[in-house]
């Protein structure tokens, strides 16, 4: 992602603010070929986040300001279902579902022009 040289030191802040600004991308890229690669893998660790983000916010929003009162085991479970049901489920459903409708849309050829991405 960054590699340092003698002309960076000079430009440290140039540089830094060019990384930062290219991170966003360079990340998405990432991801995008780590699905594509890993498919399950990736939307199971991907599900599994969001869940644990999620149960965050909901107890932040509960009232649960301090690190003490957070409850981790309920975190642990919601990101446990996202990443062994939600993330794999979700890609074999999408999966099942592609089959017909594919099909219906004119075949695979045509289908995946417009249809998936």
């Amino acid at each position: 992602l960054y590699q340092f040289s003698s002309y960076m030191e000079a430009n440290w802040l140039t540089e830094s603010v060019h990384v930062l600004l290219r991170l966003p991308w360079d990340l998405l890229s990432d991801y995008g070929e780590a699905a594509v690669a890993n498919p399950v893998l990736t939307k199971a660790l991907t599900s599994g986040a969001a869940y644990v983000a999620g149960d965050l916010m909901a107890q932040v929003f509960e009232g649960r300001r301090r690190v003490e009162t957070l409850d981790l085991g309920r975190c642990g479970r919601n990101g446990a279902a996202g990443l062994l049901l939600h993330g794999p489920g979700l890609h074999y459903w999408i999966q099942f579902l592609e089959g017909p409708f594919t099909n219906f849309l004119g075949g695979p050829g045509v289908a995946s022009e417009w249809w998936a991405v």
